[in-house]
């Protein structure tokens, strides 16, 4: 599993994209005026989009999945979300999701 940020050169770099994500999902992640969002990758295909807030010393990082996640994807992302903490030097991280 993986967190991609926005404007991932794997996103890009594409033109038919069809291998990556589903069609109707499309719009989720390529915005209006060129906005990309940030993805999470499983399996090699995208899997949802996620985006981070700095909480003082946490990192919040909101993750909105395509389909339900396992339980083990959660922990991948609580792991993924706490390596990105260290990179801030934040102190933890979690992850929450909105809808």
């Amino acid at each position: 599993l993986l967190l991609l940020p926005r404007f991932d050169p794997m996103v890009l770099a594409h033109k038919n994209k069809d291998w990556l994500i589903d069609v109707e999902r499309y719009k989720q992640v390529w915005q209006k005026a060129g906005h990309i969002e940030a993805t999470v990758i499983e399996s090699g295909r995208m899997a949802g989009t996620w985006r981070y807030a700095k909480r003082k010393q946490n990192l919040e990082v909101s993750v909105w999945p395509f389909a339900k996640l396992s339980r083990s994807s959660k922990v991948a992302l609580e792991v993924r979300a706490q390596v990105l903490a260290q990179c801030f030097g934040l102190a933890s991280a979690h992850c929450i999701y909105p809808d």
